[in-house]
């Protein structure tokens, strides 16, 4: 009869313990929601590790991927995708001061990647970068 009431005091805690686990995570998520046109800006909390296909993709706009534009905090734009590079600045071969100046744009970025590396590195840029989402130019956006 002991056993019997430990054994159920013990799941009845461990309820209680996923119970609140679950609770946090709700109220930690940083999913972003997108209803209509509206674009909500990404955030450096977002951690696109647990982005899933079924997950709704986050739009950085222009003037949010201008915020990451640090040696401390640099996202970049290549085929319409935003990726964050910052842990990958510090081990650039060709040295941080090569990429710091793009660091917040798009198709300067793009087009600097490509003029030093073809397309040869493409894959590597995608594999070492965070996905942050895509990125939408203001001339791309169909509101107002």
């Amino acid at each position: 009869m002991i056993i019997k009431k430990r054994f159920l005091v013990g799941i009845f805690i461990l309820a209680i313990g996923i119970f609140a686990f679950v609770f946090y995570l709700g109220f930690n998520n940083n999913s972003i929601e997108i209803t209509g046109n509206t674009v909500i800006e990404s955030s450096t909390e977002l951690d696109s590790s647990n982005l899933t296909a079924d997950s709704i993709s986050s739009v950085v706009s222009q003037f949010g991927l201008a915020k990451h534009n640090s040696q401390s905090d640099c996202w970049v734009v290549y085929k319409g995708k935003v990726y964050d590079i910052t842990n990958f600045l510090p081990i650039h071969k060709g040295g941080i001061n090569k990429i710091l100046s793009y660091c917040g744009t798009a198709s300067e970025f793009e087009q600097a990647f490509i003029k030093q590396h073809g397309t040869s590195k493409a894959s590597t840029l995608m594999r070492i970068g965070v996905f942050m989402g895509d990125f939408m130019d203001r001339g791309s956006l169909n509101e107002f």
